[in-house]
């Protein structure tokens, strides 16, 4: 192989690379309330300590909608140490430029008001996906309700 070749082959292969490592860089995402808005779906598991009781297993299934302006609906049904309800929740979030966001709901059930809480998540796999966690929940008479819960959601229309 002349020299000329060679130069001629590395300079392909350097250039090759150079693409390659400019196109295998995730582009930076930039999210705002309109990335989360449509409706998801939702698993909930953990464990909230109940006053006078202790640990207690918690699991959730529901839908949860973002308006893409701030406000925030869903359902749920929930079991909390083998007691099952089915609940609503309203509120609303605000979410950052980093594809993440806070959201405060309050939760009822049969219309009365169980507690309101507060959620840091994460937009995951292209905004397709939530990964969260539930940093407070507090009963109606402010009562704090510490709980060790996450959740995992997928979209489901946009």
């Amino acid at each position: 192989m002349s020299r000329t070749s060679t130069q001629s082959t590395l300079a392909m292969v350097l250039t090759f690379g150079v693409i390659l490592s400019v196109a295998a860089r995730p582009a930076h995402a930039s999210c705002s309330d309109e990335s989360l808005a449509g409706s998801w779906g939702f698993t909930t598991t953990g464990t909230i300590i109940l006053p006078n009781v202790g640990p207690v297993p918690v699991g959730a299934v529901g839908r949860i909608a973002f308006d893409g302006r701030g406000n925030v609906t869903g359902e749920q049904t929930r079991s909390v140490g083998g007691q099952v309800a089915n609940e609503m929740f309203s509120g609303t979030y605000r979410t950052t430029a980093g594809c993440t966001a806070d959201f405060t709901a309050q939760v009822f059930v049969s219309g009365t008001l169980v507690r309101t809480s507060a959620v840091h998540l994460i937009l995951d796999d292209n905004l397709r996906e939530i990964r969260a966690i539930f940093t407070s929940s507090v009963l109606p008479d402010n009562t704090p309700l510490p709980s060790i819960l996450t959740a995992v959601a997928k979209r489901l229309f946009r």
